[in-house]
């Protein structure tokens, strides 16, 4: 139960951070910054849902 509700509180937080790189670049709004931030959520949200599934393979291929 605990481990959904980090993975919601994680999403909520990510979406904000993304929502704030597109606020703070309004007066240069261009495609920039909204590519940015998709990434910024895409990267995120790989880490919270397989976070755990790339370090163990990582760990793996290197020991």
């Amino acid at each position: 139960m605990e481990y959904y509700m980090l993975k919601i509180i994680g999403t909520i937080c990510i979406s904000i951070i993304s929502c704030l790189i597109i606020i703070t670049r309004k007066d240069d709004i261009d495609i920039s910054a909204i590519c940015i931030a998709v990434l910024f959520e895409i990267i995120g949200l790989i880490l919270i849902n397989f976070g755990t599934d790339i370090l163990n393979f990582i760990l793996l291929k290197i020991g």
